[in-house]
């Protein structure tokens, strides 16, 4: 022992012993009316892909061959019941035995294993695959498809694990209830894209249940658009504005999450999202008709504003920023499929309302209300944080990603 180690243990902080992976033996698959030959093939292809999975300690063949041929078992194999392969199981000095079946259902074959613990003789785990056209596609889709459901679910699934994934889907606006304080305001949000990538790291607590943290970045794109139309004896005045936007965001999440034996998946969480970059493209409207038919109409051109360069607080913004930090509540459903390959539908929704800013000519007044029609009327007067209050983003994608346990 090491002096640093034995100070350790002087001290009462002994280093954990390094986990103790289940050791495993490979039993001969049941396949009858298969060439022998075949058979032996595809089981040590399975003993191959369990040993890759690193959840196990697997033994060797020749090893098994040579305890079983000293205890008087011969690999043609004379045992053919379920308590004759524990006892197998108990001479090779086992924790756990995979036994399985190889046959045709129809057009098809199926292979199917199951898990068994030497000691109580109790199944853990029975996984059956079925689809392939032929022995070589049992080989090189069933094989791995069986010994990564047998690594990945239940008490063997690794206790870390690392997933890459590409999202796509829709971007939705919600847009509040307090645009401005006339009722005459029609208010509407426009979908759009979103996509985003992320890197997860979860840690397996139980057979079935994680946590992860993840880190990614997201990309939004959105329109929205409110407009004030007003009739009255005097004048008929109508006023529009519209923001298209772009918002680039790194995000930062946490959830929590189950996933049963068959690989369906349900989790939620929480994320942070800071922006990253973002674009703003304004048109600005006002239209007015007076008693005597004629009409006056003021359109800004459309301009665009970074948002991530403007200062918060200024007269071109709100005092609550456009682009500030926010949060999302997260909700996912999916399904695992092939060996550590995931596809999900995610949900996230933002608590954090935000605001748009708004554009000021040089002189400082609202270009939103840039005219004054004093000889006609008194217009409203609406602050920065009247026109775009609580706006939140409802974001849907679909997400595809592979998982590296370690």
């Amino acid at each position: 022992m090491s002096f640093s180690a034995t100070i350790l243990c002087l001290l009462g902080f002994a280093p954990a012993a390094p986990e103790r992976l289940p050791y495993l033996a490979v039993m001969n698959l049941k396949a009858p009316g298969i060439e022998a030959g075949t058979v032996e093939a595809i089981n040590s292809h399975l003993a191959s892909e369990l040993v890759r999975s690193g959840a196990f300690r697997v033994m060797e063949r020749t090893q098994m061959d040579k305890i079983l041929a000293e205890q008087g078992f011969q690999k043609s194999g004379a045992c053919d019941k379920s308590e004759c392969d524990v006892e197998l199981g108990k001479l090779l000095s086992v924790d756990r035995i995979v036994v399985g079946d190889l046959g045709r259902v129809g057009t098809q074959f199926a292979l199917s294993a199951r898990m068994i613990d030497v000691q109580t003789g109790e199944i853990l785990l029975s996984v059956t695959e079925s689809g392939a056209g032929n022995l070589e596609e049992t080989s090189t889709d069933l094989v791995p498809l069986i010994a990564d459901r047998l690594a990945n679910s239940g008490e063997f699934r690794k206790r870390w694990s690392l997933s890459l994934s590409a999202r796509g889907g829709a971007t939705i606006p919600f847009l509040g209830e307090e645009l401005a304080s006339s009722a005459a305001w029609d208010k509407e949000a426009s979908a759009n894209t979103s996509l985003g990538g992320a890197v997860r790291i979860s840690r397996w607590w139980t057979r079935s249940l994680w946590t992860s943290v993840e880190s990614g970045v997201q990309s939004n794109d959105f329109s929205a658009q409110c407009i004030w139309d007003s009739s009255a004896d005097a004048f008929h005045e109508m006023r529009s504005w519209k923001s298209n936007l772009s918002l680039q965001t790194v995000q930062a999440s946490l959830l929590i999450g189950f996933t049963g034996t068959s690989g369906f998946t349900l989790a939620i969480g929480g994320t942070w999202n800071y922006p990253l970059e973002g674009e703003i493209e304004q048109t600005i409207q006002r239209r007015l008709r007076t008693p005597d038919g004629k009409e006056s109409n003021f359109e800004l051109p459309s301009r665009q504003l970074d948002p991530t360069s403007a200062t918060s607080g200024g007269k071109a913004t709100s005092n609550k920023f456009a682009f500030e930090p926010f949060w999302d509540a997260v909700a996912e459903i999916g399904w695992t499929f092939k060996p550590g390959w995931h596809l999900l539908v995610r949900s996230e929704l933002s608590l954090t309302s935000f605001y748009l800013p708004v554009q000021t000519t040089t002189g400082g007044e609202s270009m939103f209300d840039p005219l004054e029609f004093s000889s006609y009327s008194t217009p409203m007067r609406y602050g920065d944080a009247d026109l775009a209050q609580g706006i939140r983003l409802l974001r849907v994608q679909a997400s595809i990603g592979k998982s590296f346990p370690f």
